[in-house]
């Protein structure tokens, strides 16, 4: 007993599982450990990552299936609201299936880092849970290497401020539905989908980013995205498209005639390496208070028509190598000098 039990804290890591508790039904193949009202300050005192609200009685069970390599399965059945969720599972490099539909979330204000680096991880059921006060979605599922499908259509996630890196090099993601999310309180979206170079569809047209002000590196290596409908976007609050687009190779067109850049301040390497891009027309782009765009179309190597023909900011500090590698046939509209001058250069 002594040996699954330190099984089970090691291949936790940060040991929330802890304290006096009760395993039933030992096997090889499943523990149950079961909490007691009584146990309620141990929990607590034990358990840094799981918050309990103490109006609440405890009715707290887990199923726990492991391997010779570890814990690869987990089931809860919490009845207790819990508050912060931080960093549950944060590398749990064995831990293939999680089942999360009876856990209480009604309380839960942070889920970040929640499965990060959960590198087996390839099923995650999050069947109703209510997120409705979730504010932090925070790394939640960065390098689930393993993780090919995900939906989250049943999250609210009305409250959500930050949704930065929420699928940071999930490598092997095919599929993702987030048809239902709403996000009118979200204010930073940098490198959401940054790596996710297995994602070939993906549908954001329920997407509310009226606060949005960070897109750095949304799409940033998604390598298979073909198409990209971003027509309800509002990106009126932006103030930084660093590398937003940098690195979609397989992308060969793109309509950003919605984009409102009245606030973007950064615009480097916005199109680096998207190779397959053929057309661009950026002539409703406002450039008046951006201050660098080096690197901007770095080798867009198949555009063969960029429209530049609003870019009238002759102050932009920052224009380094904007059109390194661009196509030498590319037909570049614009009136701008500045531009005109850095375009001889290659």
């Amino acid at each position: 007993m002594k040996k699954i039990i330190e099984d089970i804290e090691n291949n936790l890591n940060h040991n929330y599982i802890k304290g006096y508790y009760n395993i039933e039904n030992i096997n090889k193949e499943t523990q149950i450990i079961n909490y007691s009202k009584e146990n309620k300050n141990e929990i607590e005192n034990n358990c840094p990552k799981i918050t309990l609200n103490k109006k609440e009685q405890i009715n707290f069970n887990v199923q726990i299936k492991f391997s010779k390599k570890g814990i690869n399965e987990i089931k809860f059945d919490i009845k207790t609201p819990l508050i912060n969720l931080k960093q549950l599972f944060s590398n749990c490099n064995t831990l293939t299936s999680i089942d999360l539909k009876y856990l209480n979330f009604s309380n839960v204000k942070n889920i970040s880092n929640m499965f990060s680096k959960c590198k087996s991880l390839n099923k995650l059921n999050f069947g109703n849970i209510d997120t409705s006060n979730v504010i932090t979605m925070y790394n939640m599922f960065s390098l689930c290497t393993s993780l090919k499908t995900l939906d989250l259509s049943n999250l609210n996630t009305s409250n959500v401020i930050d949704m930065s890196y929420l699928f940071y090099k999930c490598l092997s993601l095919e599929t993702l539905n987030l048809s239902n999310l709403t996000n009118e309180k979200v204010t930073n979206m940098s490198c959401l989908l940054s790596g996710c170079l297995s994602l070939k569809n993906l549908n954001l047209d329920n997407f509310n980013t009226i606060k949005v002000t960070n897109y750095s590196g949304m799409f940033w290596n998604c390598e298979s995205l073909s198409n990209l409908n971003l027509k309800n976007f509002d990106t009126t609050n932006a103030t930084n498209m660093f590398n937003m687009f940098a690195g979609c190779k397989n992308l060969e067109k793109l309509d950003l005639s919605n984009f409102n850049t009245m606030n973007v301040m950064n615009m480097n390497s916005m199109f680096s390496d998207c190779i397959k891009l053929k057309t661009l027309d950026l002539k409703n782009f406002n450039f008046e208070k951006v201050n660098d765009i080096s690197f901007m179309f770095n080798q867009c190597e198949s555009l063969k028509n960029l429209n530049l023909n609003n870019f009238d900011n002759n102050n932009v500090s920052e224009m380094q190598w904007v059109f390194l590698g661009l196509n030498k046939k590319c037909i570049v509209i614009t009136q701008n000098q500045r531009l005109l001058k850095e375009i001889k250069n290659y």
